[in-house]
């Protein structure tokens, strides 16, 4: 990893831009999604299906899958924004095109279970191995900027903290799936992989939010 040094002055410009971009897209992406995580949770409180016709509410989960096939194109730039003003790594910027193939990967595996042609195992197989990539990435980029000063402390251990527990949830929910079906241990790995993950994964989008907020206090690479 290497770091670059500007001379006082120069490209303050390019730098303020940068951030600009960053403010925004993580701003974006944040509110997306925070809106999809309350269709999500409305839909559990309200949506569950009384019959077979399914309840009033039954829109809020198509909604939420929307929500996210909207936002994810925010979601890869506010990515690319962050790692533009953290310090150059090689890694990092290889594993943000990874992140950016498995936003990919979760937004086309969603399109297919909302036009039938998929069923939600499906969609479920192909996007768990990408969310785990989204969070690896998430832990490395917090880990850059905790190292290097380059994001506030509190924020980047935040981010590090969410995207190591969301990995090794998602590690334990493919290790149950091995398990004999609807066994104890099957069970018990599936509570164990949802309580790590569900916070993560609610908490994802306010981190996002909380980047956009606190840029004025970034130092740019």
């Amino acid at each position: 990893m290497t770091r670059q040094v500007h001379a006082p002055g120069s490209d303050a410009a390019a730098d303020r831009r940068a951030l600009s971009r960053l403010r925004l897209w993580a701003l974006v992406a944040g509110a997306g999604g925070c809106l999809g995580v309350l269709f999500l949770v409305f839909f559990s409180a309200l949506g569950p299906p009384m019959s077979e016709s399914g309840s009033e509410w039954s829109w809020l989960a198509p909604a939420n899958d929307v929500t996210g096939v909207v936002f994810a194109p925010a979601h890869a730039l506010a990515a690319t924004s962050l790692v533009a003003v953290l310090p150059r790594s090689r890694s990092l910027r290889a594993m943000t095109v990874v992140f950016i193939v498995a936003v990919a990967v979760i937004a086309l595996a969603t399109v297919l279970l909302l036009a039938g042609a998929v069923g939600f195992d499906v969609q479920l197989a192909l996007s768990l191995p990408a969310v785990a990539v989204i969070y690896a990435w998430l832990a490395m980029a917090s880990t850059v900027g905790l190292q290097t000063g380059a994001l506030p402390p509190a924020v980047a251990k935040w981010g590090r903290i969410m995207g190591i527990a969301l990995v090794a949830a998602v590690v334990i929910a493919l290790a149950g799936a091995a398990l004999p079906e609807a066994s104890v241990a099957q069970v018990a790995s599936y509570s164990l992989a949802g309580a790590i993950g569900v916070p993560c994964w609610l908490l994802y989008p306010v981190w996002w939010i909380v980047i956009g907020c606190r840029v004025a206090r970034l130092r740019v690479a």
